[in-house]
């Protein structure tokens, strides 16, 4: 009999007897190197086989550096969450890798790995980025306990690496309310010099929400951000609190950049049916200078569509304010919204990530 085959059982036993054992992923690894033996005995044609080896080799390769040949392991994935204190010794290990897959399961394993807090926030000042990124998200996914967490995250804030303080952000966001006493520096972080880390503590703050007068005052401020994407963003966040919000998105219509006004009119729009309390500053705003403002507020009023509002789009066309040729079709109009709830979850994406 061939070496190569006898190998090939013994590494399928191997997986099986470990599959008994309860460690599951070795099982299924077991399944489907059999299932590629039962393919090749199959397809026994010398012009198929290679295609098939080819494809075993990488797959189980794959699945090797997936289940922790390497460093950074098995321990380290789901089937193994349970052994806390485990992962908490690996933090300290001296491969970047292992502290990283550390940190990132016990993110996963979330507020029942708090024990591992404290020293996830040393991590925090570890040499490699990866490790800091991977310990302030884990932090985040935990969240307590807060006394300690908030004030971990807001000095990872202004780490030297942009990422990291993104992530910081983002964790702070993730813990939400309870991460109230982040305020303060979330809105001195306003002015970090990077476009991202602001875009991320306008997540943040939107999502502790509270003090709300002091978030909606810093969110409304943000508008005028010389970056087009975080004054979009927060023109976005103002729109996610709802309609305690409005307000706050009406006194933008006076705003001197006439794409900060598209910008808050569009979000109010979006809102729909809830936001007709802003019908008549929309009205009002309707002789605004902008052709492009013009637009998005008949836009908007079409969506909140009610009768108010929908009277208000007639006399707009019959007053020459708009041109009903220029607005665009319902199917149109349902594509775009479709295309701005993906813009949206893709920059949900990025903040909570």
């Amino acid at each position: 009999m061939d070496n190569g085959f006898v190998l090939f059982i013994l590494i399928i036993i191997s997986f099986i007897v470990k599959g008994i054992r309860g460690e599951t992923p070795y099982a299924i690894l077991g399944v489907i190197i059999v299932w590629f033996t039962i393919i090749i005995l199959i397809l026994d044609s010398p012009k198929v086989k290679p295609i098939i080896w080819f494809l075993f080799i990488g797959f189980t390769a794959g699945l090797i550096v997936f289940m922790g040949w390497l460093p950074g392991g098995r321990e380290f994935q789901d089937w193994a969450k349970k052994d806390v204190d485990v992962l908490i010794v690996k933090l300290s290990d001296d491969h970047w890798k292992v502290r990283r897959r550390a940190a990132e399961a016990l993110g996963r394993i979330g507020e029942p790995a708090q024990a591992a807090t404290p020293t996830l926030i040393e991590t925090l000042s570890d040499e490699n980025v990866a490790v800091r990124i991977t310990a302030v998200s884990a932090l985040g996914g935990i969240g307590k306990p807060t006394q300690i967490v908030v004030p971990a995250l807001i000095e990872a804030l202004s780490d030297e690496n942009v990422e990291v303080g993104v992530y910081a952000a983002g964790a702070l966001g993730r813990i939400g309310p309870p991460a109230q006493a982040a305020v303060p520096a979330l809105i001195e972080a306003l002015n970090h010099k990077h476009e991202n880390v602001r875009a991320s503590v306008l997540y943040a703050l939107r999502r502790i929400g509270s003090p709300a007068e002091a978030v909606l005052t810093a969110l409304f401020a943000a508008l005028s951000d010389k970056n087009q994407y975080v004054s979009w963003s927060a023109a976005i966040e103002l729109g996610e609190m709802g309609e305690p919000a409005i307000p706050t998105l009406v006194r933008a219509f006076s705003h001197e950049d006439e794409l900060v006004r598209a910008n808050v009119v569009d979000v109010l729009g979006r809102m729909g049916e809830p936001a007709k309390v802003a019908v008549p500053a929309l009205i009002e705003a309707s002789h605004d200078q902008s052709p492009l403002v013009r637009t998005d507020i008949a836009l908007a009023l079409i969506r909140i569509g009610t009768p108010e509002a929908l009277k208000a789009v007639e006399e707009m066309e019959k007053n020459g304010r708009i041109n009903m040729k220029d607005l665009i079709t319902d199917e149109e109009m349902e594509q775009i919204i479709e295309d701005e709830k993906q813009r949206e979850a893709d920059y949900r994406r990025d903040q909570i990530r």
